[in-house]
């Protein structure tokens, strides 16, 4: 992993929209492995995300990659603020894949195909087996929202094997304010099962970073579950 003088490993991106979702917590609770638990909000419901991102190209010698990933929210082992157990990376470039399976991620295999409208914020993403998602917010109305030093756990692997990272984004993201958050999400093998297209997204927590400039996604080096 490239962290050189620096405790993160630092991946560079020109644009990205990460999307929030409620699900009955019945759709995802299999999936999370003990001794995670899953996050619940004051209904009961689970929580899901959605996060699509474009890597500049150099990163670990690959090209510009595209990528979609999703996981959902479970309760804080370390610290304060949110947890993701990771359940699934797509991208466009297989290199991309095999680094992120090298690391102890889940990825999706088929190739997939990306269609991004950054002037409309439309990303849509299918492969053979059909639409996967396609993430959507208004142009317009968003709130400039410099991200201050704090960190997601970011857990990976199996019961036994459960792998904690700490993650967190370098730039400035738009915080979508908007209750009209246009978002379909397919029942499609990318989401292992779990039905979201049942999934209500929070409108008021989709975080765009269009057209950027000096953005980057940290992850911090892995660590056992202790």
């Amino acid at each position: 992993m490239m962290f050189g003088r620096s405790k993160w490993d630092v991946w560079p991106c020109t644009h990205s929209c990460t999307a929030f979702f409620h699900i009955a917590k019945s759709e995802v609770s299999h999936l999370v492995p003990a001794p995670l638990v899953v996050e619940e909000d004051g209904e009961g419901r689970a929580q899901i995300v959605v996060s699509y991102i474009r890597f500049r190209a150099g990163t670990h010698s690959l090209p510009a990659t595209e990528e979609l990933a999703w996981g959902i929210a479970v309760k804080r082992i370390k610290g304060l603020g949110l947890a993701i157990y990771a359940m699934n990376v797509a991208a466009d470039n297989v290199g991309f894949l095999d680094y992120n399976a090298g690391i102890g991620f889940d990825v999706h295999r088929p190739p997939v195909r990306f269609d991004t409208d950054l002037d409309r914020r439309t990303f849509r993403v299918e492969d053979d087996a059909g639409p996967i998602c396609t993430l959507r917010h208004q142009p317009e109305g968003s709130l400039p929202l410099p991200f201050l030093p704090f960190t997601t756990e970011d857990w990976t692997g199996r019961a036994g094997s459960l792998e904690r990272r700490l993650f967190k984004w370098r730039g400035v993201a738009k915080l979508h304010l908007a209750a009209a958050v246009a978002t379909t999400l397919h029942d499609h093998p990318f989401f292992r099962g779990a039905r979201v297209s049942r999934a209500n997204p929070v409108p008021a927590m989709v975080l765009s970073s269009t057209k950027v400039q000096n953005a980057a996604q940290c992850f911090s080096a892995p660590t056992p579950y202790a």
